[in-house]
């Protein structure tokens, strides 16, 4: 359902820039990259997913939670990651502070979360 909903609006909206979220496999991502999506989200950091979405020249953004994933997600040369599923659930506003350390950019978008809760 979702890969025939991306193709019917690529091909009714084609100036709108469409998507495929949760991706967990890379069969998944495949079958959005053939339907039309011109990103992928996904919750998670499966490399063999990153790899295959990169490979096929279309941005990828994995979901991160640690320091770890963090660093990993930045391997491959990722221009975007998203920081989730929702900081104030999982972590702590110092938590977030602590992940921040690993650049100043997570660092002042972590700020910003910090003030607001």
């Amino acid at each position: 359902a979702a890969a025939a909903g991306i193709a019917a609006i690529r091909r009714e909206l084609p100036q709108m820039l469409v998507g495929a979220g949760t991706v967990l496999t890379t069969e998944q991502a495949a079958a959005a990259i053939e339907s039309g999506a011109q990103f992928v989200v996904a919750p998670g950091s499966n490399g063999r997913v990153i790899e295959g979405v990169l490979a096929a020249g279309i941005p990828m953004i994995p979901g991160v939670a640690t320091p770890s994933e963090i660093e990993a997600a930045l391997e491959p040369k990722l221009d975007c990651i998203s920081f989730g599923p929702d900081l104030k659930d999982v972590h702590s506003p110092d938590e977030c502070m602590t992940v921040s350390s690993v650049s100043r950019t997570w660092r002042f978008l972590l700020e910003i979360l910090k003030l607001s809760t």
